[in-house]
């Protein structure tokens, strides 16, 4: 088990970094792979929705390239990465300095280090030529693109720091050409529509159309800001893309050889602007975490148009609080986003007209109102105006509130009809949210000689409570903004956080002491002396706990206790934390990191068993997007090394088990058995309590509801045609046809007799024929008991024998027609050793329990599998191990079997069950029970 209480999941809101995105054709959709740090994401290019997240690797990845189908090479430092899906196949090694550059032959790897040296490998035998290229001396030619010119078969242009380009040949390892250049670092090469012809991008802005067959130059053009990036149209417009540091894109109508449209498309440089196909489409990537598609209107002089995006925050996030139990909102420089936990799409930013505001000093929210009006406020570092936000249309709100002085502190009323401001000057504003009035403020003979620290509502709406830097906790009446009370600290306050549920409220002081107050006393209830800058502080959803944030440390203190459950060290300085409504999850923001990461909290997944902290804390890793992919692979290579036995997909039972009586596969059994106990994990006891399965909760409980399960997955049957009628019975015709009784069968008959007296005797005949044909009344009213008089003996046999296979119930009591479980059983109950059949239980999936649990037999053989199962619940029932999963299945036992049990044949049975349940269970209800009593004596909550 864990001995902390967080573990690292996953990061949020990292979309992006300025590595220049590769682009994949597939279709009519496109695989766009981004980095994002340590690792890349895979997004379709119709929703940008993220499809896959490769595991973390060492070093940031500056530079990517796709592989044949599934394959993906990445730079590692001074290595090479080839992925395969998710996961790392192979690594290239053999470069002295960290690789800035990569290209991708066909099957031919081109990688470029940062001290200028050219490397080829052989992705398709994963080994490194012998024969390379020379070395290029780099105060010559320093290379800083690499470019693979169309038509040019095995052939590659390299731009260099100087200005100068070369061609070279990598068959023959030799230079073709030598490009004289323009003066200034080429940064950026694309193949344009025409052949031989490339656009090449300097670093002081100058595009170059030139001509590689006869070394001319075509045409040059000139923006402001190096060309980062260079793309052609190629849906019939004679249009070029390039992009700059700046964050603009320009648009190049190529036959008249000028500008068309010049727009700023990201806040900071573009890593790539790139059309798609024959569709007037491009893709863009930049600096501010966003991926960006835009589409352009037929006429050649329109802007582009923004189609889709998905975004996060472009610089580190300082703030984050709960909105809802899934939604938050966080704050970073002039932004505000509304982030969801569990699908990333749904991420938005509140206003993009937000170029006004500066960096955010603070903001509160409360989701009450949320329909009906505004419920967030915000304000900036350094003004006095703080403004509403509606989070319903993730737009800038209607109101603006002026707190008379620059704003420090920010809180929104318990009911979310009021707005708090705190000023600087210790002023303290109250303002409705719905209408954007000032409603009341303190007066100023009773406000805060200081800046204003904290601020908060009670629960209950009547106090507006009060930290300050002159040392003071001061409550006010929110109805009339008088003052209540004041609680003097004698030092300065920096930071309050209140949990409304119980009415506890912890204080930030600077002399780095937590003190936690009860809304009704005005003394300390704990203190906790942490000894270092506090950063944030949070209450869990119960209340009990409260989670500490250093710089670089997170403590978790028990509030009944005074404990300190756990601590422990993160790699990067901490801004902000937030506990999830729900407990699950503990939010961070970190300096310099553009993610909100997510931390799970193992006591609301599954039970922790912690240990007294250690004297000194250790660090855990950062969360990162694939932590949970590299669990699960981890896991499946832990069962790669085992050995562990194959699932059957139909019975969810081990291949290996399957011939348990084998005499010829026992021996290999009880060695693959040996080998799963070595390196399976075994729990001890801790005196005479119980000891649960060591495996997933679900599928108890789904052995449980199996039943209810079944019937919900159960598919709806569609309407059946009604079955037609035999094409021999009469109808009398009408509005209404209908069969026609014997009677009046008998009497149309005659009338057609009356009327075909004329007919041939032959016709005659025929009618006859039609009326009463051979073996009409056997074939309807058959005689039962006749037939079976006429049947021999076998063919009856035969019959019933078919008849109980369809139903299930026929079984031949043979060694070859027994179930696992009968076969597991038997050994197990004449060596008196129930391991291998509490194996088979754990290998087991539900429906595989069930189904072997329903063919055991009650009558054959006196009931024999019935007690031979009897017998092993009782066995591990005085065991006390697996608790949780004998009780499952006792009652899954119970309710199958449960009336054949209540027999004579299984008396004893029953009340062997009975006494073994009673030793193990009684126990744990008695202690159960005292354990109750104690707690409610102390906690006050006896009725």
């Amino acid at each position: 088990m864990d001995n902390h209480l967080f573990r690292p999941f996953r990061a949020l809101g990292y979309i992006t970094s300025n590595v220049p995105f590769q682009l994949k054709s597939e279709n009519l959709i496109y695989t766009i792979m981004v980095s994002i740090g340590n690792s890349f994401q895979l997004i379709h290019s119709d929703k940008l929705i993220p499809y896959m997240t490769s595991a973390s690797q060492i070093g940031k990845i500056k530079t990517m390239q796709f592989y044949a189908r599934e394959f993906y090479v990445t730079n590692s430092k001074n290595n090479i990465n080839l992925w395969k899906g998710p996961n790392i196949e192979n690594t290239f090694t053999g470069h002295s300095a960290s690789v800035t550059g990569l290209l991708v032959l066909d099957n031919i790897l081109l990688s470029l280090s940062k001290n200028n040296e050219l490397m080829m490998w052989d992705l398709e035998s994963r080994v490194k030529f012998t024969s390379q290229l020379p070395s290029i001396d780099a105060k010559q030619f320093r290379i800083t693109t690499m470019f693979h010119p169309a038509n040019y078969f095995n052939k590659v242009l390299l731009g260099s720091e100087q200005g100068s380009l070369q061609l070279w040949n990598l068959k023959t390892k030799k230079m073709i050409y030598s490009f004289a250049g323009w003066g200034s670092p080429v940064l950026s090469i694309a193949q344009s529509p025409a052949i031989n012809i490339v656009a090449i991008g300097l670093a002081d802005g100058r595009v170059i159309l030139h001509d590689l067959k006869s070394d001319a130059t075509v045409a040059t053009l000139s923006q402001k800001g190096g060309v980062t990036s260079i793309s052609f149209r190629s849906d019939g417009t004679a249009h070029m893309a390039t992009a700059n540091a700046q964050g603009k894109i320009n648009i190049w109508d190529l036959e008249k050889k000028r500008l068309v449209v010049s727009q700023r498309a990201h806040v900071g440089a573009i890593g790539a602007a790139q059309y798609f196909r024959d569709e007037p489409i491009m893709l863009t990537n930049g600096n501010d975490n966003s991926l960006k598609v835009w589409t352009f209107h037929d006429t050649t002089r329109s802007a582009p148009i923004l189609l889709r995006e998905r975004s996060g925050h472009p610089s580190p996030p300082s703030q984050i609080r709960f909105f809802t139990d899934d939604d938050m909102i966080t704050m970073s420089a002039g932004a505000l986003r509304h982030m969801n936990i569990n699908y990333s799409f749904l991420n938005r930013v509140l206003s993009k007209k937000d170029s006004k505001i500066d960096q955010l000093r603070a903001f509160d929210c409360n989701a009450r109102q949320h329909r009906a009006f505004d419920t967030v406020v915000s304000a900036a570092d350094g003004q006095r105006i703080a403004r509403t936000w509606n989070v319903e249309n993730f737009t800038i709100g209607q109101h603006q509130m002026d707190a008379g002085a620059n704003i420090s502190s920010i809180a929104v009323s318990t009911c979310g009809h009021f707005a708090i401001l705190g000023s600087v000057n210790g002023h303290i504003t109250k303002y409705n949210m719905q209408s954007g009035l000032k409603r009341g403020k303190v007066d100023a003979k009773y406000q805060h000689s200081n800046a204003i620290s904290g601020l908060f509502v009670d629960p209950t709406n009547k106090y507006i409570v009060s930290g300050s830097i002159d040392g003071r906790i001061t409550f006010w009446l929110l109805s009339n903004m008088t003052i209540d009370r004041n609680i003097p600290l004698g030092t300065e306050v920096l930071a309050i956080k209140h949990h409304a549920e119980s009415g506890l409220y912890a204080v930030v002081c600077g002399d780095n002491v937590v003190r936690v107050f009860d809304i009704a006393q005005d003394v300390p209830v704990r203190v906790f002396d942490i000894g270092q800058t506090v950063v944030d502080i949070s209450f869990s959803s119960d209340g009990r706990w409260l989670v500490i944030a250093g710089e670089e440390q997170l403590r978790v203190y028990d509030i009944p206790s005074s404990a300190l459950l756990d601590w422990f060290l993160v790699h990067k300085k901490l801004t902000s934390i937030a506990f999830s409504p729900r407990g699950d999850y503990l939010i961070s923001t970190h300096e310099n990191q553009l993610p909100v990461y997510l931390w799970t909290n193992q006591s609301y997944f599954g039970s922790t068993m912690l240990e007294k902290p250690s004297d000194v804390p250790t660090y855990l890793d950062m969360p990162s997007h694939q932590s949970d992919q590299k669990s699960i692979s981890s896991d499946d290579s832990n069962d790669k090394e085992t050995g562990e036995a194959e699932v059957d997909k139909d019975q969810g039972v081990p291949v290996n088990d399957i011939d348990m009586e084998d005499d010829n596969d026992n021996n290999d059994q009880d060695n693959q058995e040996e080998n799963d106990d070595e390196n399976h994990v075994i729990v001890d006891q801790i005196g005479s309590l119980i000891t649960l399965t060591q495996i997933q909760k679900s599928k108890w409980n789904t052995l449980l509801n199996l039943d209810t399960i079944k019937k919900r997955n159960k598919p709806i049957a569609s309407q059946m045609k009604p079955e037609l009628a035999p094409f021999f019975l009469s109808t009398i015709t009408g509005l209404e046809p209908k069969f026609a009784t014997e009677t009046e069968t008998a009497s149309e008959q005659s009338k057609k007799d009356s009327n075909n007296n004329s007919k041939s005797t032959e016709q005659d005949g025929e009618d006859d024929e039609e009326k009463d044909p051979e073996g009409w009344e056997d074939w309807v009213t058959p005689n039962d008991e006749t037939e079976q008089d006429d049947e021999d003996d076998s063919t009856s046999n035969d019959k019933v024998l078919k008849k109980n296979k369809l139903n299930g119930f026929s079984r031949s009591f043979n060694n070859d027609a027994k179930t696992i479980l009968s076969k597991a059983l038997e050994n197990s109950y004449k060596s008196q050793n129930y391991s291998k059949v509490l194996k088979l239980f754990k290998k087991m999936t539900p429906s595989a329990i069930d189904y072997e649990i329903r063919s055991l037999s009650t009558t054959e053989n006196a009931g024999i599998d019935i007690h031979m199962m009897v017998d092993f619940l009782c066995y591990q029932l005085r065991s006390n191990d697996d608790f949780d999963m004998i009780q499952s299945l006792v009652t899954m036992l119970l309710r199958v079997h449960g009336d054949q049990l209540y027999s004579e044949n299984f008396k004893e049975d029953l009340e062997q069950l009975k006494q073994s349940q009673q030793i193990g269970w009684s126990r744990l209800q008695k202690m159960f029970h005292a354990n109750i009593c104690m707690l409610r004596y102390f906690t006050n909550t006896l009725q």
